[in-house]
């Protein structure tokens, strides 16, 4: 789960979430 956080960038949270769910999927 600390990963998830470590790649998403809450600077831009939309963009990177959604590049980030697509990878841990």
């Amino acid at each position: 789960v600390s990963a998830f956080f470590d790649v998403v960038d809450w600077d831009e949270p939309s963009d990177r979430y959604d590049q980030a769910v697509e990878l841990f999927e």
